[in-house]
């Protein structure tokens, strides 16, 4: 058992310490499972030395750049790492409108279609685009961290360690939320039930905000006098949302809740949009073949659907196989068709997709991107160039909203994206990729098409599907 000395203070020539113990063993045990070479060595350095917050909800990106290492590895070591028990995934649900984390699970099934925004004191829907944010905390056998008991920290560490975003940049300030909330905190308090707190402050013109909700506006010409505003915590935010003058205030906060009640207000004179550093939301990791392969039993709960924004669909469909059927039989053809089911998974895989399911002849996969779906595509088309036999694909690729569910025990995809995705591909001739106007109209996607030229839009009316779609038909040979 190591043992992990903090410095967390030192007041009036004392030390203050916090330790820690790592189960070197159990640890060990856990690296050597891991292969070489996928910066397991900085990943055993992390967990002996650095302190919990760099252990809590670690964010692959920065631990690639950490580690000197790609992002697809540094994600691939975890999601490994945490089928061995070294780590947790984390499913945060961050409200795009503040910036706060309002749950966290470790299980993908404990996602529900809607979570509430203290912050914001309403309901959102949940997205594993936008508002799902995929970290990984060190296994609590391995190291107890401070922040599986977010009660009992400090509010520093509860607010701008826990309780917000850390992958959030404010725009047009260069720097990260939680430190635009730290030097913008005009009360940090935790209050008991009937508990009050008061701080004299001068504001200029903005806004007073904070978690749980509450808004108090400054605006107009500047006065001397100090004014007095008490806001009252009724449960759900604090109310009023009282308008002043800038100039000097009392505020005053109450709670009237039954419950502890952790409180930051800070004032902002800006509207605050946010920018993102790089992350792994929730679409992203669910597009990754390594989260199929290690964590392949993590599906949404079911009979909930999950939306997921803007991802990318590709069906395919072997043309020509009924005829290698009956000419060199079921066992020979079921061993070709499967080892072409071998060479698209690795070309899906290749290109930043995942294989969800296949069903005969025909394969769903599914891509964060469109461009790498439309690369994947036309390779796919070049690998079935001079093989024995006469084979072909015909290829359909579809982009917008959709629902992530659970089928049979697996993710799947639901909803119209999908039967216009599926329907695309019906539009296909042996040799084509069939883009609708939502994929072929995206900047990278343009891009790859400029060898093919002047491709002419066509209006399709597929089955079961109201509208007429444009479509646009590639022949990559």
């Amino acid at each position: 058992m190591r043992v992990v000395v903090h410095v967390l203070a030192r007041w009036s020539g004392a030390i203050f310490v916090l330790v820690r113990e790592v189960n070197n063993v159990l640890l060990e045990t856990k690296l050597a499972q891991l292969p070489a070479g996928l910066a397991s060595r900085q990943l055993r350095d992390r967990v002996n030395h650095a302190d919990d917050r760099m252990l809590f909800r670690i964010n692959p990106y920065a631990f690639a750049e950490e580690a000197g290492v790609p992002a697809d590895r540094a994600i691939e070591l975890l999601l490994r790492a945490s089928a061995l028990g070294l780590v947790r995934v984390e499913w945060s649900l961050v409200c795009r409108g503040c910036g706060e984390c309002a749950a966290s699970h470790f299980k993908l099934s404990e996602l529900a279609s809607t979570f509430h925004c203290a912050a914001c004191a309403t309901d959102r829907m949940t997205n594993l685009h936008k508002q799902v944010e995929v970290g990984f905390t060190v296994h609590p056998e391995i190291r107890a961290l401070r922040y599986a008991h977010p009660e009992s920290l400090e509010l520093e560490d509860f607010f701008f360690g826990y309780k917000f975003s850390s992958n959030i940049l404010v725009r047009g300030e260069g720097v990260r939320l939680v430190d635009y909330l730290r030097t913008h905190t005009q009360i940090l308090t935790r209050l008991a039930p009937g508990g009050r707190a008061t701080a004299d402050v001068v504001l200029e013109e903005g806004w007073v905000v904070g978690s749980p909700r509450a808004k108090l506006t400054v605006i107009g010409a500047r006065v001397s006098d100090t004014r007095e505003v008490e806001l009252v915590f009724d449960g759900r935010a604090f109310e009023p949302r009282p308008t002043i003058a800038p100039g000097p205030v009392r505020i005053s906060v109450r709670n009237d809740s039954a419950n502890p009640l952790p409180v930051l207000l800070y004032f902002t004179p800006i509207v605050t949009y946010f920018d993102y550093v790089p992350l792994l939301s929730g679409q992203r990791l669910l597009n990754t073949d390594d989260f199929r392969r290690y964590l392949g039993t993590e599906v949404v709960r079911p009979g909930t659907g999950i939306p997921t924004r803007d991802n990318t669909l590709l069906f395919s469909d072997l043309s020509g196989s009924t005829a290698i059927y009956d000419r060199i039989g079921d066992a020979a053809a079921f061993e070709l068709v499967s080892a072409h089911f071998e060479s698209l998974a690795r070309m899906v895989t290749r290109h930043s997709g995942v294989v969800v399911k296949t069903i005969g002849d025909a394969l769903m996969a599914s891509f964060s991107h469109p461009a790498d779906a439309v690369r994947a595509a036309l390779e796919m088309g070049d690998a079935l160039v001079g093989l024995t036999e006469p084979l072909s694909l015909k290829i359909g690729i579809h982009r917008g909203d959709c629902l992530v569910v659970n089928i049979r025990d697996s993710v799947d995809y639901f909803g119209q994206m999908v039967n216009v995705a599926a329907r695309v591909q019906s539009c296909a001739r042996a040799g084509d990729v069939c883009l609708t106007a939502a994929v072929h109209d995206d900047p990278e996607v343009l891009e790859l098409l400029k060898p093919f030229g002047d491709i002419p839009a066509e209006r399709h009316l597929l089955r079961g599907i109201g509208d007429e779609q444009v479509v646009y038909r590639l022949r990559p040979a």
